[in-house]
C-alpha cells in the first residue's frame, strides 16, 4: 500500500469520525433543547395553576405551585413577582420582599416589582431599602405618581425633609400629566 493510499485512508477515516461525533453533538444538543422545552412548559403549567388558586384565594396552595414553577424554570420572573405577592397578602412581608428582589434578578425593567419591594420595606422599617426601591421605579415609569408619593413618605422617615417635598412635588406633577393624558 502508498503512503498515499493511507493517507486517503487515514483522512477518509477522520472524516468519518468528525460526521460521527457533529451527529453526536447535535443528537445531544436536541436532547437539551427538548428538556428545556418540556421544563418551560412545566413551569408554565404550574405558574398557570398557581395563579388560578391565587385567584381563588387558595394561598398555601398557590404557594406551592409557584415554587414548582420556579424549580423548573428559576429565571420566571413572573413566578417570583406573584409568589411575593401571595406573601404579601398573607402579612410574610420579608418572604415577600425575598421573592420580590428574585423577581427583579430576573426581569430588573419592570416598575411595578420595584413599588411592590419598596412597599414591603416600607412595612418592614427598612425606608433606605424603599428609598432605593421607589427611586428604580420612577427611574424607569416617570408617571408613577404612586410611587413619588411612597419615596416622599420613606424620605419623611428618614428625616430628609427637603428630598420629600421634591418626590411630594414630583407626585403631584405625574398625577397630573395621568389625569391630562
Amino acid at each position: 500500500m502508498s503512503d498515499n493510499q493511507d493517507y486517503s485512508d487515514t483522512v477518509k477515516s477522520g472524516e468519518h469520525n468528525l460526521q460521527q461525533g457533529s451527529e453526536r453533538r447535535l443528537a445531544d444538543r436536541s436532547s437539551v433543547g427538548l428538556r428545556h422545552l418540556e421544563s418551560y412548559r412545566s413551569a408554565q403549567n404550574a405558574l398557570k395553576q398557581a395563579i388560578d388558586c391565587l385567584k381563588q384565594k387558595s394561598y398555601q396552595s398557590a404557594i406551592a405551585n409557584f415554587k414548582i414553577a420556579i424549580q423548573k424554570n428559576s429565571e420566571l420572573a413572573e413566578a417570583h413577582f406573584y409568589l411575593g405577592l401571595t406573601y404579601f397578602m398573607l402579612n410574610d412581608y420579608e418572604q415577600a420582599r425575598l421573592s420580590y428582589q428574585q423577581a427583579i434578578k430576573c426581569e430588573p425593567g419592570d416598575p411595578t416589582v420595584h413599588e411592590n419591594l419598596g412597599i414591603v420595606c416600607q412595612l418592614l422599617d427598612q425606608h433606605q431599602d424603599a428609598v432605593s426601591a421607589f427611586t428604580y421605579a420612577v427611574a424607569l415609569d416617570p408617571k408613577r405618581a404612586e410611587s413619588y408619593s411612597r419615596l416622599g413618605n420613606s424620605l419623611q422617615k428618614l428625616g430628609k425633609r427637603e428630598e420629600a417635598k421634591v418626590a411630594y412635588q414630583q407626585a403631584v406633577l405625574a398625577k397630573l400629566k395621568s389625569d391630562q393624558s
